[in-house]
């Protein structure tokens, strides 16, 4: 089949890549938090996330990883940067989740590229 080159780009430079991240990247994220965190899963059953392959949990994937691309992407406006993660943290307060848990997503993201 022949492309366009509007095709090839969307398909060889967008697409694969994306799902790369989708099918490999993001679910070895969660499974190396799990790993460390095994209490954590509770915290996902509203995603499904015992099951990594759900359409819920994979939007929670592609939310969360959203949400790191647009704190990068406001890290030069500062007042909308602070309006973002305040949201994120009212989001997060309600869930009562243990502060460690975030050391470990940091120790992982510090690695994640490694991978």
């Amino acid at each position: 089949m022949l492309y366009s080159d509007a095709e090839k780009i969307y398909r060889f430079e967008i697409l694969q890549p994306f799902e790369y991240y989708v099918e490999y990247k993001y679910p070895t994220f969660y499974c190396r938090f799990f790993n460390l965190e095994p209490d954590s899963h509770g915290l996902f059953n509203r995603v499904h996330g015992d099951d990594m392959r759900s359409p819920e949990f994979r939007a929670h994937m592609m939310r969360v990883f959203g949400g790191i691309d647009l704190v990068i992407s406001l890290l030069d406006d500062p007042d909308t940067l602070v309006a973002s993660l305040t949201h994120l943290q009212h989001q997060h307060d309600e869930r009562h989740i243990p502060a460690n848990y975030f050391d470990v997503i940091i120790s992982i993201s510090n690695r994640f590229n490694r991978v």
